[in-house]
């Protein structure tokens, strides 16, 4: 909840030629708790960035902490919600970590 209001007040605040001006290529990691699944506020953001055309690359963390048929189905529901791929990783175990390197720096 934290995250997702510092996220909206900077993109309130954030000066438009960031989202505008190509300096660099941006991706943008939406990061979810898999074991909590979409919440109305990430699908929120999600629309905002893409209204701002931004790549975004949607990963879901915790990946260990349940068992692998329970995430399959919940990366399932999470995708079909989001509509986009989603990546489960973990910090814990580094699931994830090469493919979200992979899609960030391609």
């Amino acid at each position: 909840m934290i995250l997702f209001i510092l996220l909206t007040c900077l993109a309130m605040v954030m000066p438009k030629w960031y989202f505008t001006e190509k300096v660099f290529e941006r991706k943008i990691v939406l990061i979810l708790d898999i074991k909590v699944g979409t919440s109305v506020m990430d699908v929120e953001m999600l629309s905002i960035l893409r209204e701002q055309n931004q790549k975004v690359l949607v990963v879901a963390n915790k990946a260990d902490a349940i068992n692998k048929h329970e995430r399959d189905e919940q990366i399932k529901t999470i995708e079909t919600m989001l509509g986009t791929e989603v990546i489960p990783c973990s910090a814990k175990t580094r699931e994830g970590r090469e493919e979200i390197l992979k899609k960030l720096f391609d």
